[in-house]
């Protein structure tokens, strides 16, 4: 049955496109600003770490 034939390789063409497009928009390299804003400014991140504590369970 050459239509059911067609419509496989049709299907494993476009899945083929999708993989590559994939591949090819994950080693795009990334967008700058989009990196630095979830970066915490170094201020702020000195701050968070300060209050931090360190709880212990007595009972083990």
């Amino acid at each position: 049955v050459p239509g059911v034939a067609t419509a496989v390789i049709v299907v494993c063409i476009a899945a083929l496109l999708v993989v590559l497009l994939s591949v090819y928009r994950l080693n795009q390299p990334q967008n700058q600003e989009h990196i630095h804003t979830h970066a915490l400014p170094e201020k702020q991140a000195d701050r968070d770490g300060s209050s931090l504590s360190i709880t212990v369970n007595p009972l083990e």
